[in-house]
């Protein structure tokens, strides 16, 4: 049985009801917030794109914080979407085709998005050409060489064959099967390997406090032993956050550009 990408859609926002703890996307945006204003270093915004925004809480926080002129989201589930805002415009539609201009956003939110669409190279294939030259992205990525798979948490349901593991979660009731498609660490390098990386992972684990990420590193005196821990395993951690920057030059070669 075939469904179409807002099916897919709806069967994630219902599945997952932490998509529905508003405190919960709140303090994600307070995170995602906090490791922008740290990139960005007072540089002015004017448009910030969130691909995937759902109840748009994590876009709102962000534009409370970065204040820019037009805060655009981006998701193929209407039911989960409010109201419309000032500056604030809530778009049905495909990441993998974004209907924005070339080159107009400042700031692209990618918050754990990547791997629920079916074509990861094609989604930043259109972030690349909607992001200005200089633009920067927050990339929060699930790192498939974790054993856990996060959304479902079942151990090496992600490791299996695509077509097994789609029928595994069938056989569980899940009548979708397993349609996420998450990569390992050298994978999501490639993919983005246009951009300059800027790696805030182990950062945010170092200093909760300042990026407001305590649920990456919960108050402790075994802090240290913790950090050292995610340094010698850093290749197979659970996920990253990784800030990237588009060039401010762009190469007529890139494999980004149409």
């Amino acid at each position: 049985m075939k469904y179409s990408l807002r099916d897919v859609a709806r069967r994630f926002s219902t599945s997952f009801p932490a998509m529905l703890d508003l405190e919960r996307r709140k303090k994600k945006g307070r995170k995602v917030a906090a490791i922008l204003e740290d990139a960005l270093a007072s540089q002015k915004v004017d448009v910030v794109l969130d691909i995937g925004c759902s109840n748009a809480l994590i876009l709102d926080v962000v534009a409370q914080r970065l204040k820019p002129a037009l805060a655009i989201g981006i998701d193929l589930d209407a039911t989960t979407m409010p109201q419309p805002q000032p500056r604030r415009s809530l778009l049905i539609a495909d990441g993998m085709a974004l209907p924005i201009q070339s080159g107009q956003v400042d700031v692209v939110i990618c918050n754990h998005t990547y791997e629920h669409v079916p074509a990861a190279e094609q989604l930043f294939v259109e972030i690349w050409r909607v992001l200005r030259p200089g633009g920067f992205v927050y990339f929060s990525a699930m790192n498939a060489r974790w054993p856990m798979e996060p959304h479902f948490h079942l151990p090496f349901i992600h490791w299996l064959p695509h077509w097994m593991s789609r029928l595994l979660m069938r056989m569980a009731g899940h009548r979708h099967g397993y349609l996420e498609r998450p990569l390992g660490t050298a994978a999501l390098r490639r993919l983005v390997s246009k951009f300059e990386l800027r790696d805030y992972t182990l950062r945010a684990i170092r200093d909760p406090e300042r990026f407001e990420a305590d649920d990456l590193m919960p108050r402790s005196r075994l802090r240290w032993a913790y950090l050292l821990v995610a340094r010698l395993a850093y290749e197979v951690l659970p996920g990253y956050l990784w800030i990237l920057v588009k060039p401010a030059t762009n190469s007529e070669s890139s494999r980004f550009d149409k």
